[in-house]
This record gives C-alpha cells, sequence and structure tokens, in this order.
C-alpha cells in the first residue's frame, strides 16, 4: 500500500502549532520511514529545518492545496508509540496545554550516538527468592482482584523498618519491591513513581542488595541527554524491567507494562510546577484508563482524593490502620515533659529524630517595638532568619540586614517561632554530652549510624538509621495544621505518619501539641475518620476534589478576556480575581481561580487553550529566548485554595 503523506507533530507550547500537519513523502523515504520516527521537515518561512514526530502515514490528504515535502528521516526508530502518542494527547486536552508542552517531558532529545550504537538489552534471570516466591504465589492462586488487569487498589503499608532477606529498610519499600518483582516474574514490567531522588535512591538501594540490579531502568533528574535517551530506548525494547523515578516516569513507554505503582500520592513533589501541571495521581489514572494496567497506590495515610474514589466504587481499598506505638500531648509548649521524657527513653537505645516545621534559626521575624511583621524591602514578602542569621524574604530570597519597619520605622527585630537550627542548639542545651545535628537539604545525609543521638529535621529529610529510630518526636503540630492551604489537615497527617514509619519495630513516638480529637485519632490508628470528615467538608463547599479548579495568572485586561468566556459554562464558578504582590520592575499580575464539575471538564479546558489562542498576539518573548504567554493557565492545583 503506497503511503505518500505523513502526518506530522511539532514539539512546540505555541498553541497554533497545536494541531497535526500533512507532508508529502519522497519516493526515496517511503520505505523507510516510520510511524513514531523523528523527520526534517520545512515549516513556514523559517529557513532551519524542524524536527517533527510522524503520528500517522496516509494514502492521501485532506489538504487542499500543495504539500511540503519531507525533508529527511533522523531516526528510523519508533520512539514515540501509538501509546505513548495517545496518553499525550489525553494529558494535554485534560489540562487545557498544548501538545507540544507534553511531549517535551514523554520523550527525550535524540541523542545521535546512542540512537546509531543501540543494541537489543540481554536479559536476565530473576535471583532465586524472587523466582521461588512468585511460583509459590501462582500456584497457591492470587485473588481475582489481583489477577485483573483493570483494577485500581489503594493500600496503606505497614509502619516501622523491618527486616526481610536479610535487609533493613522500611515495609513499603519491600511491598513495592514485591509487587514489581513478581511482574518481572510473569515476563511483565512496572512503572514506580516515588516522590524525589531520595525515594528513588532508596529503592535502587534495596533493589542492588536483593540482586534486582540487573533488571532496573531508572529515572534520574540528573541523567545527562544520553542517559535519558539511552533509558528511553531500554524503555522501548521487549525487555521486563522495573522502571522507577519521579513523576516523569510516567511517561516511559515501557511496552509490556502491567503495572503502575505509586509511592505517597499527596506529596506535593508529586505535583508538576511546569506545564502540564499534572500530579502523579491523575497522570497515572489517565494512563491506566487508555492501557488497561494495574494501578496501585501505596502510602501510610489514604489521601482525601482517593478516599473519594473509594467512595465512588472507582478503586478498591485494601488499607489497613497505620497504628506505631506513639502518644500524643495537647501542651502549648514547645518541648514539654512527654517529648523530653520520649527523647530520654530513645536515647537509652538508639537515634532519636526531633520533626520540626521550619528550617533557619527563625521561622519569621518581627518588629521589636510594633509587632508587625517585618516584610521584604524588595517585594513586600515575610522574612525569616537562615542558618547565617540573616533575614531573608521567603517570596524573593533577598537579605534584609537592616531593612526599618514599614509601620514604626525601627530596626530592631524579634524572633518568631524557632526553626530547625534553634531547636538543635535547644536541644543541645538540654541534653549536654549527647550529639544534635540538624539534616537540610544544604546537609542532606541519606543514613546514619545507630548510636545515641539526636537528629532534628524538616518532612522529608530525616536520614534513615540502619535498624530504625528509638524513638520519633513531632514538634510544631499546630503549624502543620494552620498552613494556609485546602489540604493542611491532610498533609500533616501524611507528614507525621511518614516519620513514625521510622521507627524500629520496638520505636516509640510522641505528637506533641495536638488538639486532642485529632491526637486520639494518629494515636489509635484511626486517622480514616479525619479523611472522610475532610472529604464531607469539600463536597460541601464544592472545593476539590469534590471539583475541579482552574487557575490562570496573568495581566487583568487577559483575565478578564478569560472569565467572559469561562462564564459561559454551565456549573463554573468564579471565585473571583484577585492582585498579586508585584516582584522586582515587572508589572503587577493578577490571579483568577474558578471551581467547576467533571462533567465540565472538556469545555473548560478547550475554552482555556482558544483563550489562549486569542491572545497569541501578546506573546512576549523572554530574555532566555522562549516564548512567555500571557496567561499561565493551572488545572488541579488546589494549592492555591
Amino acid at each position: 500500500m503506497n503511503r505518500s503523506v505523513a502526518r506530522v507533530a511539532f514539539d512546540s507550547p505555541l498553541p497554533q502549532l497545536d494541531r497535526l500537519f500533512d507532508y508529502a513523502i519522497p519516493p526515496e523515504l517511503q520505505s523507510s520511514i516510520r510511524v513514531g520516527g523523528l523527520v526534517k521537515v520545512p515549516f513556514g518561512r523559517a529557513k532551519k529545518l524542524q524536527s517533527a514526530y510522524v503520528i500517522e502515514l496516509l494514502e492521501q490528504t485532506e489538504f487542499e492545496g500543495s504539500l511540503a515535502e519531507v525533508a529527511s528521516i533522523e531516526t528510523v526508530r519508533t520512539i514515540l508509540t501509538d501509546k505513548a502518542y495517545r496518553l499525550v494527547r489525553a494529558i494535554a486536552d485534560r489540562q487545557g496545554v498544548t501538545l507540544g508542552d507534553v511531549l517535551r517531558s514523554a520523550v527525550p532529545p535524540r541523542a545521535v550516538r546512542i540512537d546509531k550504537n543501540w543494541t537489543r538489552p540481554v536479559l536476565i534471570p530473576l535471583p532465586e527468592p524472587f523466582r521461588a516466591e512468585s511460583s509459590q504465589a501462582s500456584s497457591a492462586g492470587d485473588s481475582p482482584e489481583r489477577q485483573s488487569n483493570s483494577q485500581i487498589r489503594v493500600v496503606t503499608s505497614r509502619p516501622n523498618l523491618i527486616e526481610k532477606h536479610g535487609v533493613f529498610e522500611s515495609a513499603w519499600l519491600f511491598d513495592l519491591i514485591e509487587s514489581a518483582a513478581e511482574n518481572l516474574a510473569n515476563g511483565a514490567s512496572s512503572i514506580v513513581c516515588v516522590p524525589d531522588f531520595r525515594d528513588t535512591q532508596r529503592f535502587v538501594a534495596l533493589a542492588h542488595a536483593l540482586g534486582l540490579q540487573g533488571h532496573l531502568n531508572i529515572y534520574e533528574k540528573s541523567a545527562t541527554p544520553s542517559e535519558q535517551y539511552a533509558r528511553h530506548l531500554l524503555a522501548l525494547s521487549d525487555k521486563p524491567q522495573i522502571v522507577v523515578g519521579n513523576r516523569s516516569v510516567l511517561y516511559s513507554p515501557v511496552t509490556n507494562l502491567v503495572e503502575i505503582l505509586i509511592w505517597d500520592d499527596e506529596d506535593q513533589s508529586h505535583s508538576d510546577q511546569a506545564s502540564p501541571y499534572l500530579a502523579s495521581r491523575e497522570h497515572a489514572l489517565l494512563r491506566q484508563s487508555l492501557e488497561g494496567c494495574r494501578l496501585s497506590f501505596l502510602s501510610h495515610t489514604v489521601s482525601v482524593p482517593l478516599a473519594r474514589l473509594i467512595r465512588l466504587g472507582y478503586v478498591i481499598d485494601q488499607s489497613i490502620r497505620f497504628n506505631p506505638d506513639l502518644a500524643f500531648s495537647e501542651s502549648q509548649t514547645r518541648f514539654d515533659s512527654l517529648s523530653f521524657a520520649t527523647i530520654r527513653s530513645g536515647l537509652k537505645s538508639g537515634p532519636v529524630l526531633v520533626q520540626v516545621a521550619n528550617i533557619g534559626i527563625a521561622a519569621g521575624v518581627y518588629c521589636s517595638s510594633c509587632s508587625k511583621r517585618s516584610q521584604c524591602s524588595k517585594c513586600g514578602g515575610g522574612l525569616w532568619l537562615d542558618g547565617g542569621n540573616r533575614a531573608t524574604c521567603r517570596a524573593c530570597g533577598a537579605f534584609n540586614l537592616n531593612t526599618p519597619c514599614q509601620q514604626c520605622g525601627s530596626t530592631e527585630r524579634a524572633m518568631g517561632r524557632a526553626g530547625a537550627q534553634r531547636t538543635v542548639e535547644e536541644l543541645g542545651k538540654s541534653f549536654a554530652g549527647v550529639r544534635v545535628s540538624e539534616s537540610v537539604a544544604a546537609n542532606d545525609q541519606a543514613e546514619i549510624d545507630d548510636s545515641p543521638q539526636i537528629v532534628v529535621a524538616t518532612p522529608g529529610l530525616a536520614p534513615i538509621p540502619k535498624h530504625g529510630y528509638a524513638a520519633v518526636v513531632s514538634v510544631d503540630s499546630k503549624v502543620f495544621l494552620a498552613r494556609d492551604s485546602l489540604n493542611a489537615t491532610e498533609d500533616a497527617l501524611r507528614i507525621w505518619a511518614n516519620a513514625f514509619a521510622l521507627l524500629k519495630p520496638s520505636g516509640k513516638g510522641a505528637l506533641i501539641g495536638v488538639p486532642a480529637q485529632i491526637g486520639a485519632s494518629v494515636a489509635t490508628g484511626n486517622t480514616r475518620n479525619i479523611i472522610e470528615r475532610e472529604l464531607d467538608d469539600r463536597i460541601q463547599l464544592a472545593f476539590p476534589p469534590a471539583t475541579r479548579v482552574l487557575s490562570a495568572t496573568g495581566q487583568r485586561e487577559s483575565l478578564n478576556l478569560l472569565k467572559t468566556e469561562l462564564a459561559a459554562i454551565e456549573g463554573l464558578r468564579i471565585l473571583g480575581i484577585s492582585t498579586l504582590p508585584s516582584q522586582d520592575s515587572k508589572p503587577a499580575e493578577s490571579r483568577l481561580i474558578a471551581t467547576f464539575g467533571y462533567q465540565s471538564s472538556n469545555a473548560v479546558a478547550a475554552t482555556a487553550k482558544a483563550v489562549q489562542l486569542k491572545l497569541v498576539g501578546s506573546v512576549r518573548v523572554s530574555t532566555s529566548g522562549r516564548a512567555r504567554r500571557p496567561l499561565t493557565i493551572k488545572l488541579d492545583d488546589s494549592r492555591v485554595l
């Protein structure tokens, strides 16, 4: 069959290029061109040829004019599979962004040397323990739910670090590894998506310890362009593998995918801050709906969005109570008798973790004369004291050494709530002779030994002792609960659970300064009732996840155009337009926020794209040479509420 027309897509964020273009295929290229391959084509008046992905090969075009010709073929490999293209197109349509916005995340730039020298990967047998376990599981008969390819399940992992296969690690890591290894034994691949690089490193280290290193395909952010392209080609091969990494791993074009495993879906690192602004949970749900693979959400607490899906009967609930050995207090004192008693007891047998809310010396700075919050002289943002005792702006990062109070003119400052560094100093005085250290991003230490010591860390940055912490004390509870976010309570439960999960089996925890109702629920492992109440409140208020949310940032006149277009959509509620603080010499921008029902999703996304297209004439070019849209539109960023 003569395929003389190639329909191609460009890797461009420009809304006017968010469609497919037809090109004639010269006779000499017709035998080698492939769907999913990369070609060079002319476009418009540009003299330089553009790269484009071949989406479809046709016998003829519906275009009435004369077609330009494909100039050359960059690679005959299929680097954008049909499944990958359908996923990318579905994400773009759901999020109201262009195909090019998503393609940049889904397919790495072609590395010529890797492409030319790539050979088929060698199949490596599984280590004996996993072959035996898988065989035993198969002969015993797995549950019908587990065998179903369309299953979506929510699982809460067991607390504590445990020993299995001669290795100490968190129970949730073993759960991920064992599920993926079972799939390998059946000749299939898995995608394991974890929040950040620390989780990836721990997963990889455990896989190496268990002899699974030859079955890994690691998506690391630090990878070079050549390494990114090589792992993309490995994913495209028919080799059963475990593909592990952060958000971008969900684009991996695994050909024999049987299961996607997501750890801690509500962690902020799962939310993409660049276009298409899609969280890992929604990305995985969308891919599962297209490919029919299994999808498993693992965590220590069930998130509110997943609780909604469980209530709707869309996912299977396999969660259990997260119930470590812990006590709580309602004390207004940051460190009370319970906290000191727990620390002293823990130091008798090993290291102790003290979890705090903020880094630095003080979380806030105030005028000592009039008590007004100190503000940045550059942008007006709030100040905090960093590790060098410098007043630093939270918004723009500028140092404010002797900035006078905007209300009374005084330059004398008072410190607000203690940060991690000041906590280290305070605990050092209270526990003389005990090593007290701070674990922050700047001096991140992945592991510590089992000797008695105190580690002060903010959420997610605690180093892992070889056999777990003897005690974990979490302070600043009211700070976590009072954060300016719709998800504050949900995030607090997750943060506490992840900290207490670092206890060794005999370890004890303490939660300080928490309201009695919440403290009792955490101590008894009955946090699900809090999550269900949160969901009921969101439904009553018509807030996410009961609805979806749109936020748009830009100049007021552009937002007014968007507001007018959105107003015609039934069920959409515009909460308002607010002015944002101006930064540097840039003109002040505003933000529009609206909520809408799931049934209006297609209309909202289409309207957002249409408005962007109308504003295409006002696209500005930044100093980096990249196009800047007049509006930044995000869907499902609930943290703006």
